[in-house]
């Protein structure tokens, strides 16, 4: 066997897990790969539960096939990276139940019900009886309608995290770190783009701004506009004494209940423009909590063992950001990705690479392409 070739040496701007996946995945294809991140230890990604919406192989609509690509390559890369690092990121696919409460939410659900239909994805119809039976921990006096979707899934982020940024750093020399509290994109003679950590300039031969709800904000120190709003997402953590052992999503509007498989249970979460602020507040867990009790009234005096906040990176339009930063040779992005960053990330890394070596993407990045927000 000859000598393996290194293909060259790729920046990433950012250490969450779009950007550790991108990271990854350009390993995988023998590139050297630094990563520049703030080393913040409870960042938006590891404040994920990690959920993965059902998806549907015959969508077309763009955000939908990059869910499907990415739910069907999360298995593969979580028997990669627990066989790579013996870490297991608990991936399982437990299903998932809407319920709905409220007139809205039935007229909500039964709307969705259509798409899953449209769109082939199996799912039943729960009526009260039938739910007291499957589902004897729950409220059913308060539930109006319940739909149970069996290929829901979810995996544990912060493990997830943890196993990619321990392959990256099994890699040696090809693979590193680069830790800098005071993070800036700096342009290079007008078309290029590097990253200025603590002082220390970090270039390469590509980059990626993988920065999350941060990366409009670095870039306009660039002179690009291309804004991504953060959304705060709060979430509260129990642990449940053992007699619930479920293993499915409870989902009410964009609130969840997600059991782990040690007993803890998150709660989450929030919607919230509040800018640049992780802090959680007292009414949004006070809102959370009455939620959790509501639908599962064992909480009911339970103390909560945590909670923490998140911000979600939404774009203008709703579209994520993939593609070449337009003015700057061999600068790209990926961001804008809202709730389902986590689900769509091996597969953002996977046609993110491709783009990157100039290869034609495994999926359609057109829709994305951060150009539209300029014309």
């Amino acid at each position: 066997m000859g000598r393996i070739v290194n293909q060259g040496h790729a920046v990433i701007l950012g250490g969450g897990i779009v950007g550790l996946s991108v990271a990854w995945e350009l390993l995988r294809r023998n590139w050297r790969v630094t990563v520049v991140d703030d080393n913040q230890p409870r960042n938006t990604s590891w404040a994920s539960a990690g959920v993965l919406l059902p998806t549907s192989e015959i969508s077309v609509h763009p955000v939908d096939r990059l869910c499907c690509l990415g739910t069907r390559l999360h298995r593969e890369w979580s028997r990669r990276l627990h066989e790579h690092t013996g870490i297991d990121n608990e991936l399982q696919f437990g299903g998932g139940l809407y319920v709905a409460r409220s007139p809205g939410e039935v007229a909500a659900l039964l709307g969705q019900r259509e798409v899953w239909r449209d769109e082939q994805i199996e799912f039943e119809p729960i009526d009260n009886h039938s739910g007291l039976s499957r589902f004897p921990e729950l409220a059913w006096s308060a539930i109006r309608r319940a739909t149970w979707v069996p290929s829901e899934g979810q995996l544990r982020t912060p493990r997830h995290l943890q196993a990619l940024r321990q392959a990256l750093l099994m890699r040696g020399e090809q693979g590193s770190i680069v830790v800098g509290r005071q993070v800036a994109l700096e342009s290079i003679g007008g078309r290029e783009l590097g990253v200025r950590a603590d002082g220390r300039l970090v270039r390469g031969d590509l980059l990626c701004v993988c920065a999350g709800a941060w990366s409009g904000e670095l870039l306009s120190q660039i002179g690009v506009n291309l804004p991504t709003t953060p959304v705060r997402g709060q979430i509260l953590l129990f642990k449940t004494d053992g007699r619930w052992a479920a293993n499915y999503v409870i989902n009410e509007g964009v609130r969840y209940l997600v059991p782990r498989a040690d007993g803890h249970l998150l709660v989450g979460s929030t919607m919230e423009e509040v800018g640049f602020d992780c802090r959680t507040t007292d009414e949004g867990l006070r809102e959370l909590r009455e939620f959790a009790v509501a639908i599962l009234p064992a909480l009911a005096g339970a103390e909560s063992l945590g909670a923490w906040a998140g911000l979600r990176p939404a774009s203008f339009d709703g579209l994520p950001y993939l593609g070449k930063i337009e003015g700057f040779d061999q600068a790209y992005i990926a961001t804008g990705l809202f709730r389902i960053g986590v689900q769509v990330s091996p597969a953002v890394a996977v046609a993110m690479a491709d783009l990157l070596e100039g290869r034609p993407p495994l999926l359609d990045l057109r829709p994305f392409a951060p150009a539209r927000v300029l014309t």
